[in-house]
């Protein structure tokens, strides 16, 4: 009994050989957060970043428009082209009513000077004076407004013909020649020459402030070879 319990311990406190010469491997690795990456592909259209509506300021009858949908137009180019008989009429009508008033103002001028000259002399009163110098007042104020009637009639007949500001495309045309446009109606829309704009809706629970300024890839569905780039603003 006591010899089977010794060479049992004995046993156990024998070297274990062969796995002492294992060597451990130790692989040290280093820990990078990584940034989440997402993709969002959006469907929207191209619009221009800028249109101008184009129409008479004062309205009239249409009798030219010599461009088309798609027709590129420079600074300068005729867009439209309205029927100038009254506008012209009116031009005619207030010249004639700036002659009549500078025609009273020197008469008024040449009433206050021989009234002047006779209260000088002794031989006038000065009621007489004090009036005539009230209806040159009127006559000078009438003759200001017969100016500004002639400059507005002048630039109501410049305006019959409608001039392109800036260069751009014409994206719409609402008005034909014979038609009455009224004044500020819209008859043609240009859109400007800087960059288009590619407009989207962004689906909800996206930020779309955290994108601002990132560049983005738009194609088109007709052509997907064709391809541009953008930053979002």
């Amino acid at each position: 009994m006591t010899r089977t319990l010794c060479i049992l311990l004995g046993l156990c406190f024998l070297p274990v050989t062969g796995q002492a010469q294992q060597a451990l491997v130790v692989e040290i690795r280093r820990v990078e957060p990584k940034p989440t990456v997402a993709v969002f592909a959006l469907t929207g259209t191209i619009e221009a970043a800028e249109t101008v509506p184009v129409g008479p300021r004062d309205g009239g009858r249409i009798i030219e428009m010599p461009v088309q949908v798609g027709d590129r137009v420079a600074a300068g180019d005729v867009l439209v082209r309205l029927d100038p008989t009254q506008a012209t009429a009116a031009v005619q009508a207030a010249q004639a009513q700036l002659a009549s008033a500078d025609a009273a103002l020197k008469q008024a001028g040449q009433a206050r000077d021989r009234a002047a000259g006779l209260a000088e002399q002794g031989a006038g009163t000065m009621a007489t004076l004090d009036s005539a110098k009230e209806a040159l007042q009127a006559a000078q104020a009438q003759r200001d407004q017969a100016g500004a009637q002639l400059s507005k009639a002048q630039q109501s007949l410049k305006d019959t013909v409608i001039l392109a500001k800036a260069p751009g495309l014409v994206t719409a045309r609402s008005a034909e020649p014979g038609q009455v446009a009224g004044a500020a109606q819209t008859v043609l829309t240009l859109a400007s020459d800087a960059a288009p704009e590619a407009v989207f809706h962004a689906p909800d629970g996206v930020d779309v402030a955290a994108f601002l300024g990132t560049r983005v890839r738009v194609r088109t569905f007709d052509t997907p070879a064709i391809k541009t780039e953008g930053v979002v603003a």
